[in-house]
């Protein structure tokens, strides 16, 4: 009897043992795929507009909705960005200029189409503002989308082009190609693309597409050495601004943030409109870093 008694014991030691190994194994499992999610830098376009998570039913806060787009206008106070022509036209005033009219249709968009959006700004005026710090405002804000503006400088040169992060994130990508073709269909001198890392090394990237923790972009909107570039911006400032708005919340849409979905089927982005060549022109020194 007192050796049946052992076994009995021995075995009911080695059922809880397994299960006590099993329960650890599906403790882990849960941690590894709970982090992975975490650790996500941007998000991934979704698949279809449908919802797919059918436990996800509790409503989210009016705040964890909020879609926060943080609008950059590069440059300011004592950083004045390019010259035109080495005039007194300064880069850092046409900056201004078009991301205060990409606030204010960010603004109407918003109003018109009810949607929990909140406009964070790098600068409003003609102030000196970091890199760290134009960084820092929309990390701490935790801002959904990043969208720096820029004006360009280099001899001979004309066009938009659009740059995104070197390791050529989708949703950065995304971001990239709508504003561009927007910008496009309102009428530029030249489409140079979306283009990759940093203007001198591929390699590399502007910090603001570095150090921003969402899906972000810089756009270079035309030469201000180009009498050209410098006619149509002056011409469609305000369009420019609706343009890229537009662009912003499309893609909001299309990436599902905040639970917005895609006012149609979302289309591949045309890869012919990715730039990997060297860039055809040398900057000004003025253009300074970004």
């Amino acid at each position: 009897m007192a050796q049946k008694k052992v076994k009995r014991h021995l075995h009911k030691g080695r059922v809880a043992c397994a299960v006590l190994i099993l329960i650890i194994i599906f403790i882990f499992i849960g941690n590894i795929a709970g982090c992975t999610g975490k650790e996500q830098k941007n998000p991934t376009l979704p698949a279809d507009n449908s919802v797919t998570d059918e436990t996800a039913s509790s409503q989210p806060s009016a705040e964890d909705s909020q879609l926060i787009i943080c609008v950059d206008a590069g440059h300011g106070g004592s950083d004045s960005g390019s010259l035109a022509n080495y005039t007194t036209r300064y880069e850092k005033d046409d900056n201004l200029s078009i991301a205060l009219a990409t606030q204010k249709y960010l603004e109407k968009i918003k109003d018109k189409d009810n949607i929990n959006m909140k406009i964070i700004m790098t600068r409003t005026d003609d102030t000196f503002v970091s890199l760290d710090d134009r960084c820092s405002i929309a990390n701490d804000a935790n801002a959904d989308l990043f969208v720096s503006l820029h004006r360009n400088s280099a001899e001979n040169a004309n066009g938009v082009e659009v740059w995104v992060h070197s390791s050529e994130p989708a949703p950065d990508c995304r971001l990239a190609y709508n504003i561009l073709m927007s910008l496009q269909d309102v009428g530029i001198s030249k489409n140079k693309g979306v283009r990759f890392g940093y203007i001198e090394d591929p390699s590399l990237d502007y910090q603001v597409n570095r150090e921003t923790n969402m899906p972000s972009c810089l756009v270079e909107l035309g030469f201000m050495s180009s009498v050209d570039d410098n006619a149509l911006f002056d011409k469609n400032v305000d369009k420019y601004g609706e343009a890229i708005a537009q662009s912003i919340v499309k893609t909001a849409k299309e990436l599902g943030l905040k639970g917005l979905k895609a006012d149609k089927k979302v289309q591949p982005i045309e890869t012919e409109y990715y730039n990997h060549e060297v860039t055809d022109y040398i900057p000004d020194p003025s253009v300074g870093n970004h």
